[in-house]
């Protein structure tokens, strides 16, 4: 009864202002729903604008550079060319806030209206229908020529001496990574600093960079994401050191300082259980005020003795002890843990570095955790390269370990490993997957609501979890609206009959006619569920028009054949979309809305132009979705 209240009076509130509204919204006022909409799905046609020019820095137009206009959800709106002057005009575009981008052009930095190099930062543009926003221009830079290419290993390091120097570039994408070495007299300390970094294509300023010795072992990294990294040696032995910047697309300048620095350093050990050191365990230095890798500092890894020394700003920081998968620990058992033995930031024990002092840590004894090992082979036995392996918890979790992951790929022996696994309830479950292979289960089972469990000890290695893949099966269909019009971008997945927590691997979406095909499936009976998002005006379902798990219909699938014509026609959400249809449509057409939606009453439309259903309909939308929980 109180839910029937409120309702109702949610429902007159809501019904009284967009009645209101609705009187008020004359055709060509810019409504943006932008926000609320898919991407893809985003319909932005109009009679609308925008034109400018783009030039260089010296006002030379620029010709066939691309022009694109996106929506506040980043879609593509339109896009043009500049001509031999420079000017362009994007057409065609619906009244609403957009963002310009200029860009896709040869041997300049990309950048957006006015001058802007990220999305999040750019300025709006408005557009209103039958007219053209203008001057919206841009005056692009030339990407620097980078005076010490070639640099792009170690081998061929530019030699440079303390001080600043500018405008360099990297651009990881097409093999242009950094390569720097120095040299540090003994005693002495090394500060190394990127900054003033600027994206080439407008996305992000982000470059990552790395310390090694002459012997090409890494001593540091800078991993943030962030374009300004600064790292720290501190009494080093004589010597070159190293510095590669390694990622990132953007220009930059570099300042490289030696001798007595005002940093400190944190220095302690790291074993297992044994009382080993662990090598290659790498410790992320954070702010005490936080985790976020915006803010990381710093990364270094253990030696080979399980040595750690960390030289740094003077500060209070956290470290969070994690084992990479790029760069394997020693022990392939030991689990990630923040200092001293707490499982996440807020528990761990803060650290102090004060400027030219060493603070002892105590030393981190990592916990063990297990392996399991085993081979996958294709239906008629041949080894599977680059198949990959997951790991889940029973609770369809997967079984990650901090940043080490659940999972593991094929050699071309088909052979795996997993390591770094944390015991858990003492169980995992193993996926195997292979683009045109039905996906398994250990131990040849069709899904994870039927697989064994596979045994985790602690330092100890389970062998043998095998699987022979076979040939994929696959359902195809259709997904339409009440008037079988196609629905495109309605996401399909299966599940098993048991459980609807882990679906089988992959997914399709639908095309513009609304059809799918969805493979990697296995023999055995799955459940298809339609999912639609949260955005659409169309409720999800299960196949075959059911709205539980339980109920769904089962669907047969064999390996290497397809099953056809598993369809779903879907309706309007329920709730508040229908009580408010009814008020928001003609009355001549509103069993139509009600039945099939804007399809068929824009149908009706066309044939009685006099009886219009309320465009305010499709603009309060989004909001009738974000009632629906509260009213049903």
């Amino acid at each position: 009864m109180k839910k029937t209240a409120l309702s109702l009076a949610v429902f007159l509130i809501f019904f009284t202002a967009f009645t209101i509204l609705a009187g008020q919204h004359k055709p060509g006022m810019p409504v943006d729903i932008s926000a609320s909409l898919p991407p893809q799905a985003i319909n932005t046609a109009g009679t609308g604008a925008i034109s400018g020019r783009v030039a260089d820095l010296s006002d030379n137009g620029l010709s066939s550079v691309k022009v694109t206009v996106k929506t506040q959800s980043q879609a593509v709106a339109g896009t043009a060319l500049s001509d031999a002057s420079g000017n362009y005009t994007v057409t065609m575009l619906a009244a609403g806030n957009y963002k310009v981008l200029f860009g896709e052009t040869s041997g300049y930095i990309w950048e957006y209206y006015n001058d802007k190099h990220s999305f999040a930062t750019a300025d709006a543009v408005t557009v209103s229908e039958g007219t053209t926003t203008p001057n919206i221009n841009a005056q692009l830079a030339a990407i620097p020529t980078d005076p010490y290419e070639p640099n792009n290993d170690m081998a061929s390091a530019i030699e440079l001496t303390p001080g600043t120097y500018n405008n360099l570039v990297v651009n990881d994408g097409s093999g242009d990574v950094d390569w720097f070495k120095i040299y540090v007299e003994e005693g002495k300390d090394l500060s190394v600093a990127t900054g003033n970094t600027l994206s080439l294509y407008a996305e992000t300023d982000d470059i990552d960079i790395g310390l090694y010795n002459g012997s090409g072992d890494l001593l540091a990294e800078g991993i943030g994401r962030k374009g300004n990294e600064t790292l720290y040696l501190a009494d080093m032995p004589a010597g070159w050191y190293y510095l590669s910047i390694f990622y990132g697309a953007a220009t930059y300048s570099l300042t490289l300082t030696t001798g007595e620095l005002n940093i400190g350093v944190i220095s302690g050990k790291v074993i297992n259980s044994l009382a080993s050191g662990v090598q290659n365990v790498f410790a992320y230095l954070y702010p005490a005020s936080s985790s976020s890798f915006e803010v990381l500092c710093a990364v270094i890894p253990t030696d080979i003795d399980g040595n750690l020394r960390i030289a740094y700003s003077p500060g209070t920081y956290k470290i969070d002890f994690e084992i990479e998968f790029y760069l394997d620990a020693s022990d392939i058992y030991v689990l990630p843990e923040w200092y001293n033995d707490k499982a996440t930031f807020d528990d761990a024990n803060a650290v102090t570095i004060q400027a030219n002092q060493t603070t002892s840590l105590a030393v981190a004894q990592l916990a063990d955790g297990a392996a399991i090992s085993g081979q996958m082979i294709d239906n008629i036995g041949n080894p599977i390269l680059l198949g990959s392996v997951r790991l889940y918890r029973a609770d369809g979790s997967l079984a990650n370990s901090g940043a080490y992951p659940g999972f593991g790929w094929t050699d071309a022996s088909g052979n795996f490993a997993i390591k770094h696994i944390a015991i858990g309830d003492g169980t995992c479950r193993a996926e195997f997957r292979r683009s045109t292979f039905a996906t398994e289960w250990y131990n040849d089972k069709p899904s994870f609501g039927t697989a064994d469990p596979v045994s985790l000890q602690p330092r100890q290695t389970t062998t043998g979890i095998s699987a022979q893949l076979a040939l994929q099966g696959k359902i195809t269909g259709r997904v339409t609206d009440a008037s079988n019009n196609g629905l495109q971008y309605v996401t399909v997945r299966a599940y098993d009959i048991i459980q609807s927590t882990v679906p089988f691997y992959g997914s399709a979406s639908t095309n513009s006619n609304g059809d799918y095909t969805l493979g990697n499936l296995p023999t055995t009976s799955v459940r298809v569920y339609f999912n639609t998002g949260n955005a659409s005006l169309y409720h999800s379902e299960y196949y075959d028009n059911k709205f539980t798990f339980s109920s769904a219909n089962s669907v047969s699938v064999t390996s290497g054949q397809t099953t056809p014509n598993i369809d779903a026609q879907l309706g309007f959400k329920p709730g508040v979309d229908l009580v408010f249809r009814k008020f928001l449509c003609h009355p001549d057409c509103v069993l139509d809305c009600i039945a099939a939606g804007p399809a068929m009453a824009d149908d009706r439309n066309a044939a009685k132009p006099n009886q219009r259903c309320s465009p305010i309909f499709r603009i309060i939308q989004p909001l009738f979705q974000a009632l629906e929980g509260l009213l049903t």
